[in-house]
């Protein structure tokens, strides 16, 4: 008890005797609380708890400090992946989660366990023999808990889409990244963090695309029938102004250009739009009856290739000399593709599968000056006919073999399985 010089007896309970000290000092602060024209009593008992925070109520009195309340669920969360990524392969128990992280219970954890794998889709795979518990991919939750890795992919994300996008849509994706950021910084060090101005993107051949058309086609993607107003890119715009009834089915980003995959209900046949070209759009009451195909099958085939439309598909064997074969080493032209450097850092052979024979050989001619050869025949003479179009007149060689030659250097044989060996650098 503190006996206070105003008179009053102000009887403060603390369970430690280092805090005497805090509980006078908080009895002074006590005396500070204004009076109106009624005098406030201050009622007691104060109860001082191990966190140094006071209970004001008559339930606590004579009874030991409350035990500081648990962590939220989203809070135990976070926490219980945190440990289970620093464990790696060998796992955790129930119990050593709840040693790893305090201030918590195995029933606790069970609920945050279950909250991960059902809730989040987290990979946790329970190991019933030994008891443990463990991580078997790679997982984060970017929204409640961003890390760095989470933050680099907002950022790159924004650099892609800035060439894209209208102000607004900007505007949002920026706002995004600038939340993640502030919410990272509170996690970790900013040392360790990127800058949000560190990264920007140019791309010279993306196709802008109107954000309100892209907001009603990934709304009404797979539950609705619409009536869009296109022009096609192929015709002037009096003769290429159409209407369509589609069953939307799903979007693609492709070469920096936005396409749309549905059922066109006109044609009784998937068709392909490009997004861009899309002027009005319009939903229509009934609803759709066309099954929707896998997602691997969407596009036309079970194993995507380079292109989006369908021409002629095949696969390509293309040989590339010199600093472009160098430069073209580090470009992807589709995910599976497959290269082997005939001669060292010198010639290089890509071998690539298309769906569409025309957008393949706009990209080749883009890089012909260190052409060496072009496989499969079609394709080649695809690349010949653009070419002679834009009034360079050139034959593309074949595959050749090149022979090391003694006296007279290299010679080169043609196989015999495609058109004359034209070697334009030399001028043959």
């Amino acid at each position: 008890m503190i006996y206070l010089d105003t008179g009053c007896l102000l009887k403060l309970y603390y369970p430690e005797p280092e805090s005497e000290a805090v509980a006078k000092l908080v009895a002074t602060e006590l005396l500070a609380i204004p009076f109106g024209p009624k005098r406030r009593r201050i009622a007691g008992p104060f109860l001082l708890d191990g966190n140094s925070r006071w209970v004001h109520s008559r339930r606590t009195m004579g009874r030991t400090a409350q035990k500081p309340r648990g962590l939220s669920l989203e809070a135990l969360t976070i926490a219980v992946l945190g440990a289970l990524r620093d464990a790696g392969e060998g796992g955790l128990t129930k119990q050593e989660i709840v040693s790893k992280i305090g201030n918590t219970s195995s029933v606790s954890v069970q609920r945050a366990l279950k909250d991960l794998r059902e809730q989040h889709d987290a990979q946790i795979e329970y190991l019933r023999q030994h008891q443990r518990w463990r991580l078997t991919a790679p997982f984060g939750m970017p929204l409640q808990a961003p890390e760095c890795e989470d933050l680099v992919a907002v950022l790159i994300a924004q650099a892609i889409l800035e060439p894209l996008a209208d102000a607004d849509l900007l505007g949002r994706v920026q706002r995004l990244a600038e939340d993640l950021d502030e919410r990272a910084r509170r996690r970790a060090s900013s040392e360790r963090l990127p800058s949000p101005a560190s990264v920007s993107a140019t791309l010279t051949l993306g196709t802008p695309v109107d954000a309100g058309i892209l907001s009603k086609l990934l709304t009404h993607c797979r539950r609705s029938v619409l009536r869009i107003e296109y022009v096609s890119p192929w015709k002037p715009r009096s003769a290429g102004r159409r209407s369509y009834t589609i069953e939307p089915w799903s979007l693609r980003v492709h070469d920096g250009v936005a396409y749309l995959r549905a059922w066109g209900r006109d044609a009784g046949a998937p068709r392909t739009f490009r997004v861009a070209q899309i002027e009005t759009i319009e939903p229509c009451p009934e609803k759709p009856n066309q099954a929707v195909p896998r997602s691997h099958q969407i596009w036309g085939d079970e194993h995507p290739a380079f292109g989006i439309d369908h021409d002629r598909p095949g696969t390509a064997i293309v040989r590339l000399r010199g600093a472009v074969a160098r430069w073209v080493a580090r470009v992807q032209w589709h995910r599976g593709q497959s290269d082997r450097w005939i001669e060292d850092d010198e010639l290089l052979e890509r071998t690539v599968a298309y769906r569409s024979c025309r957008e393949l050989a706009r990209r080749l001619a883009s890089v012909l000056d260190a052409i060496e050869s072009i496989e499969p025949a079609e394709l080649r003479m695809e690349v010949e006919r653009i070419t002679r179009v834009a009034s360079v007149e050139r034959e593309l060689p074949g595959v050749r073999h090149r022979v090391r030659g003694g006296a007279h250097g290299a010679r080169t044989r043609d196989t015999g399985r495609t058109s004359p060996v034209f070697n334009a650098r030399k001028g043959k």
